[in-house]
């Protein structure tokens, strides 16, 4: 007698979250990728990078997450040890607390991001599926969902299709 379903199939269910949560963020980041590409230098000269950026945040922010930055977990841990380490910290910490309530949009899609990779991960980790592995599919998950998002949006406005539902 089980109350809860096993680990295993949870997983398509945390991972179509995943997808969902990265293909709104490569939407919105489709979005305003021509005010970002105007306004920095290294953009209006390379456009692309643009979308090879955003490919870099999505595997840094998923590797926290899994194996690849195990270390850097525990370098947390231990940045807490002394008195001058937790001071910088906190003061780190809240600069970047202030920054992200000043921009409560980057701060509630980073949330969502963050708790859709989380759970994910906690399902492979139920599942007892290994770290790098947890890692290759959380990480082709969310690229997918990203480069869709920003595909559909493309798509969206090449077909103008914003014109095609008004009538």
């Amino acid at each position: 007698m089980q109350s809860f379903p096993k680990p295993r199939r949870l997983i398509p269910i945390s991972l179509l979250l995943l997808f969902t949560a990265y293909l709104v963020v490569g939407w919105n980041w489709a979005l305003h990728q021509s005010a970002l590409t105007e306004q920095v230098a290294l953009l209006r000269r390379f456009p692309y990078s643009f979308w090879l950026g955003a490919a870099l945040v999505t595997l840094i922010t998923i590797s926290i997450f899994t194996e690849p930055f195990g270390g850097l977990r525990r370098w947390l841990k231990q940045a807490f040890d002394s008195d001058t380490k937790m001071f910088f910290m906190v003061i780190g910490l809240t600069s970047i607390a202030i920054f992200l309530l000043v921009h409560m949009d980057i701060l509630a899609k980073g949330m969502l991001l963050l708790s859709a990779i989380s759970l994910a991960r906690f399902d492979f980790q139920l599942a007892k599926c290994r770290h790098w592995a947890a890692f290759i599919y959380l990480s082709l998950v969310a690229l997918l969902g990203l480069f869709s998002g920003a595909w559909l949006h493309w798509a969206w406005t090449y077909y103008d299709l914003p014109w095609l539902l008004a009538h």
